[in-house]
């Protein structure tokens, strides 16, 4: 069952186009024969630039891919240590594994991505680790809703893969200019804040015209002055302007739910092999 699975996962991510993954723990649990296999059948590469058998690389550390004219580079990470059930696979350690490649394709590549299955903990260490190197890092592994992408200590921004496969992202990105890359997301947060301290404002101001206890009065003028001090530095950052040549990025998710319909011949392959299923998705 455990091989039936995998294999239609497999086959799946091919039809739908997926050209490139990293080799996770789970992936490896039928070994890395069976994952070079059916990865080969189905037309997707599989990398990881610390993943070792014995003292041998399992697959290749990266690959550029191209997209829309843009050349993406991509350094695949699988988990450090021991892979569970596996005592011939192991991971070496992870900043040293993903320099070397990192540093090859730095230059050469419009955009450089570190593809990492391992845990949000570790993500941000590595972009700590390997400053100025990724302008991306995907982090997969645990199962964590992601909402926005997170600038490292390093200067690449980190983002998740999407919780359990139950979402789908979409990255958009300007890279004609200059410099590190900006969140366009992050200025819209930031204005988002400032809308809710003005709006916080308005309701205190509302809230002190109709009292008369001077106590009362003085607790929510403090109240205002904080709020309004706050409110300005807000302000500032909100308004803060990108040159007009910055390098730009967008990151835009799609929750599939319930609200998304079920593709009936896909579901019916599902129901196959697991006929307990009882989601819609």
């Amino acid at each position: 069952m455990l091989e039936t699975r995998a294999k239609f996962i497999m086959q799946t991510m091919g039809k739908l186009g997926t050209q490139l993954m990293v080799a996770g723990a789970r992936d490896l649990n039928a070994g890395s024969a069976f994952l070079k296999t059916e990865a080969a059948k189905a037309k997707v590469k599989i990398i990881s630039a610390n993943l070792r058998e014995g003292e041998q690389a399992v697959f290749e550390p990266s690959a550029i891919l191209t997209v829309n004219g843009v050349k993406v580079g991509i350094v695949g990470l699988s988990p450090p240590g021991p892979v569970p059930g596996r005592p011939e696979l192991h991971g070496n350690e992870l900043a040293a594994s993903a320099r070397p490649e990192l540093e090859k394709l730095k230059g050469k590549v419009d955009v450089l991505v570190l593809a990492a299955s391992v845990k949000f903990a570790d993500a941000l260490q590595l972009g700590q680790q390997l400053k100025d190197l990724p302008d991306l890092i995907v982090q997969s592994s645990e199962f964590r809703r992601t909402t926005f992408a997170q600038l490292t200590d390093g200067g690449a921004w980190l983002t998740g893969s999407g919780e359990k496969g139950q979402m789908l992202g979409k990255l958009e990105l300007k890279l004609d200019g200059k410099g590190p890359l900006h969140d366009l997301g992050e200025q819209k947060r930031e204005q988002e804040s400032l809308d809710h301290l003005e709006s916080q404002l308005k309701q205190l101001q509302e809230r002190k015209a109709k009292v008369t206890d001077p106590k009362v009065m003085e607790q929510i003028d403090k109240m205002v002055a904080d709020t309004t001090a706050r409110r300005d530095a807000q302000k500032v950052r909100a308004t803060a302007a990108l040159a007009p040549d910055a390098r730009t990025l967008s990151l835009d998710w799609l929750v599939l739910d319930k609200s998304q319909a079920d593709e009936p011949q896909l579901k019916a392959e599902v129901l196959k092999i697991e006929p307990t299923y009882a989601g819609s998705h």
